[in-house]
């Protein structure tokens, strides 16, 4: 049930690189999915980066994750982010996550890419290790 809220500007003619000091991770929750909001803001001229390190889905975890971008007309936008779904080399098996992430980049309030990725609560039959 953790909440986080980013908010982030990159003001006119500004560059912005954003990322994160350790990976995102999402461990297992009996109780409500943790939620991340993030606003970004690139004003006229800027450049804006957002490229934070991977998230880490475990076992039994829940996230509700929105990405909302507002870019000028001439404003410069990349975004780069993966998803890794527990580790492998310590053993660990992931078979029932909820996750929810939706992005909106808009530019002179035109929405120019919408995306939603939903997956859970149990993995698909295809991807269940045998």
């Amino acid at each position: 049930g953790d909440l986080v809220d980013i908010a982030a500007t990159a003001g006119v003619g500004a560059a912005l690189n954003l990322t994160s000091q350790a990976a995102e991770r999402a461990y297992r929750t009996l109780g409500p999915a943790a939620e991340v909001t993030i606003r970004l803001t690139a004003d006229a001229g800027s450049t804006l980066l957002w490229m934070p390190l991977e998230s880490i889905f475990f076992e039994g975890s829940a996230l509700k994750r929105s990405l909302t971008v507002e870019l000028a007309h001439d404003a410069t936008f990349l975004a780069v982010e993966s998803i890794v779904f527990g580790r492998r080399e310590m053993g660990e098996h992931v078979r029932h996550v909820s996750a929810l992430d939706r992005w909106n980049v808009r530019s002179d309030g035109e929405l120019l890419h919408a995306d939603v990725f939903r997956l859970g609560p149990d993995w698909p039959s295809s991807m269940a290790k045998k």
